[in-house]
């Protein structure tokens, strides 16, 4: 277990920023800092069941798996206090760093100050550009001619274009690096 002054612990209700951080924790720490900053627990997924989780403690899992060219690769996540409203994803070669995560269920920080979980999708549509792909929304500014996308991938309760179902509710907000 780690244990310093400063522990990262999440913040359910800080805002959102694309590319930067959610939840207080900044995109792109290394896991090293991280497991020396938090109080946690870490297992590998072999090992892994749900009575595991402990309240006020981040839960490690450790996943080992070949990638399509069948080298050995690691990568872990990071869920908070048994509920899941965060998840956290770190990979990489050398320094294994933050680079994916998740806010869903009891999260209320705001993306953009403006939008939460809960938020009508059409909400957005009236500031951005909603671009579909992959069962997942993406945003961009407004009438642009760059492909360049916020950021933030957006979940909701259908899985479908915004076009075909406007009455969409965002369920859960994944920010990436």
């Amino acid at each position: 277990m780690g244990s310093k002054m400063n522990k990262i612990e999440p913040d359910l209700h800080a805002d959102i920023i694309p590319g930067i951080s959610g939840a207080g924790i900044n995109i792109g720490i290394t896991l090293k800092y991280f497991l020396e900053n938090t109080d946690h627990r870490l297992i590998n997924s072999k090992d892994f069941n749900d009575s595991l989780a402990i309240n006020k403690e981040w839960l490690v899992i450790e996943y080992n798996f070949l990638d399509i060219y069948g080298v050995a690769k690691t990568s872990y996540s990071a869920t908070w206090d048994r509920k899941n409203d965060i998840i956290l994803r770190f990979d990489g070669n050398n320094d294994v760093i933050l680079n994916f995560m998740i806010l869903q269920e009891n999260y209320k920080g705001k993306l953009l100050k403006k939008w939460g979980l809960g938020t009508a999708l059409k909400e957005l549509a009236e500031e951005y550009d909603i671009i579909f792909y992959a069962d997942t929304h993406y945003i961009k500014e407004k009438n642009s001619d760059k492909d360049e996308v916020i950021p933030v991938e957006i979940h909701t309760d259908y899985l479908l274009d915004f076009e075909e179902q406007a009455n969409q509710i965002v369920k859960a907000m994944c920010l990436y690096t």
